[in-house]
């Protein structure tokens, strides 16, 4: 055999080896950077979802402040209008909370509706019932609903539930 083919063939060899490697290189920084770009575009869909949460929460509170805000100048004042701004806000809470739900996982959502859900509606029926009697002129009978121990249960229920 002569020196010129085994120099020709370790340098083939050399030439495969080389762009097994390049291969490989390529192979790996492909994997790298497809990584990189799923990672960011679930980073992204996560840090969405947080944001949407804490949205709806925001609207959750507010809209529960509106309500409570409400129910208790009606119940102070005897004034229609407090209830009709109760009316106006009940949309609101609903909308939110089923947006809230939305967004969870289905383990967490179906918690979240159960749990935060159950606890509005016990409160709605509360300051619905303290607005009866804004309506009938029974003020007192009103602020004792509000003012009860079972309504300030549930406003901690629904509290804790949005968190």
């Amino acid at each position: 055999m002569s020196t010129s083919s085994i120099v020709k063939r370790a340098t083939a060899a050399a030439r495969i080896s080389l762009l097994c490697a390049f291969a490989g290189a390529m192979a790996i920084l492909c994997s790298v950077v497809a990584e990189r770009v799923v990672y960011q575009s679930m980073e992204a869909a996560a840090i969405e979802r947080l944001s949407t949460a804490q949205h709806a929460r925001r609207r959750i509170l507010l809209a529960d402040e509106r309500l409570t805000m409400s129910a208790n100048m009606a119940a102070a004042t005897g004034e229609q209008r407090w209830i009709d701004r109760y009316d106006a806000n009940i949309p609101l809470i609903d909308k939110a909370i089923a947006d809230a739900a939305a967004v969870a996982p289905p383990v967490v959502a179906e918690r979240f509706d159960r749990e935060t859900r159950m606890a509005n509606d016990r409160l709605v029926e509360i300051e619905r019932k303290a607005l009866d009697h804004v309506r009938a002129g029974r003020l007192r009978q009103a602020r004792a609903l509000l003012d009860s121990a079972a309504y300030a249960h549930y406003k901690q229920v629904l509290s804790n539930g949005t968190g």
